[in-house]
């Protein structure tokens, strides 16, 4: 419907010439500014390998200090757990993600595809994202959403009977 509006009215070459300029341009290279960020969160996991820069990266004081205002997380929840927890972060951040894995495949070999669902929507929203970061001590609703699906994803995977249980 989009592309038959915009053919219909006149302004489809200039959509072209605005999107070939766009794909030139060092926003489309470097994914809006974000592979920067990525590599700024790398250097200081690099500086602080196993505890990491610590709560306060992306902080004030750091985005001036690295020259990026804009960079307020990383932009992607396994390179911030990274950077912000070092290799011990990491290894919790994956723990979990393994736990959520098992659980939901457990559920999905009884044919429920619903945690298995959930976890892949998480999978890739921290490629992008990251939702566990606390901002300022103030919890966003991103994390609460993957806060509630982890709940949901292991209260599922407990071990139940489908029967229903006797009643006195």
């Amino acid at each position: 419907v989009c592309i038959l509006a915009i053919a219909i009215f006149g302004g489809f070459d200039r959509a072209i010439s605005q999107a070939e300029s766009f794909a030139r341009s060092s926003e489309a290279v470097t994914f809006t500014g974000r592979t920067q960020i990525w590599e700024a969160a790398l250097r200081e996991w690099s500086k602080y390998p196993i505890f990491g820069y610590g709560p306060n990266i992306f902080g004030d004081e750091h985005r001036i200090a690295i020259g990026m205002n804009f960079a307020f997380h990383a932009h992607n929840q396994y390179l911030q757990t990274l950077a912000e927890n070092g290799l011990i972060g990491a290894l919790a951040l994956f723990s979990i993600i393994i736990l959520a894995l098992i659980a939901s495949a457990r559920e999905a070999n009884k044919g429920r595809l619903t945690t298995l669902s959930i976890v892949l929507f998480f999978l890739v929203d921290f490629i992008s994202e990251a939702p566990l970061r606390l901002s300022n001590g103030l919890v966003k609703t991103s994390f609460l959403l993957t806060l509630t699906g982890l709940v949901y994803i292991f209260s599922e995977s407990k071990d139940r009977t489908d029967q229903p249980k006797n009643s006195i």
